[in-house]
């Protein structure tokens, strides 16, 4: 992955591959995010590395009939939720209107299962209805 890209919704300044250890604010998807991300310093820019690199089409484990299709920031105004965190969606997204599906690019990248950190013979699940992990414990791991 390339330290510094132009991006569509940053014409101004080129930015530049960064983790500053803190927490910031995603200018393309109105998300926080943690760790590596793409910033222009002089604009107080932000992107996650995913949003500044969205595919045009994504998949998404709890929507498997078809690829969802990226929308640019702008397309929504406001009255939409993201199918996974329940948040409104404000800015990118990857949608599928015909299922009523929308998700903020970084939920889209969510894996269905997770290791176990207590037992790792068995993973989490994610559950797409409580939008948490869940582990079922067995007698025999106890």
């Amino acid at each position: 992955m390339s330290n510094q890209i132009q991006h569509h919704a940053h014409r101004k300044h080129p930015l530049v591959l960064r983790d500053t250890g803190s927490s910031f604010l995603c200018d393309g998807c109105s998300c926080f995010g943690v760790g590596s991300h793409y910033r222009c310093d002089h604009c107080d820019f932000d992107l996650h590395e995913f949003c500044a690199t969205c595919p045009p089409a994504a998949t998404f484990a709890f929507h498997g009939q078809h690829p969802l299709t990226f929308q640019p920031a702008g397309f929504l105004d406001g009255s939409v939720t993201c199918s996974m965190c329940e948040d409104t969606v404000k800015g990118m997204n990857y949608s599928c209107w015909g299922c009523n599906v929308c998700v903020h690019p970084i939920c889209s990248q969510l894996s269905p299962t997770a290791p176990s950190p207590m037992h790792t013979a068995h993973t989490f699940v994610l559950d797409r209805d409580s939008r948490r992990y869940s582990h079922r414990y067995y007698r025999s791991c106890l």
